[in-house]
């Protein structure tokens, strides 16, 4: 039961990333300093908390398949926010 709850719960968290970062390049920023702040702030409200629940829960031992579960680690989201308000083709 518990790992499946942490399954559901990675497959959530990486729903919303993907949703989020799906948002947020459909919305070009072109002021730079407005870029910088919105990604500053996404940073300090998403990856603070990501970080710690990715080091409470991403080493527990609830699938074989870790990959299809764990797709983003606090650094690979830290450069998807970077990314964050630029359309890149």
């Amino acid at each position: 039961r518990d790992r499946e709850q942490l399954k559901d719960s990675f497959t959530a968290v990486n729903m919303a990333i993907d949703n989020l970062r799906q948002q947020c390049h459909e919305y070009i920023v072109s002021d730079v300093d407005l870029r910088q702040r919105l990604r500053t702030e996404g940073k300090n409200l998403i990856l603070d908390m990501y970080q710690v629940y990715f080091h409470k829960f991403a080493n527990k031992d609830f699938t074989r398949h870790r990959e299809k579960y764990i797709r983003y680690d606090p650094e690979t989201l830290r450069m998807t926010i970077e990314n964050f308000f630029e359309h890149r083709s």
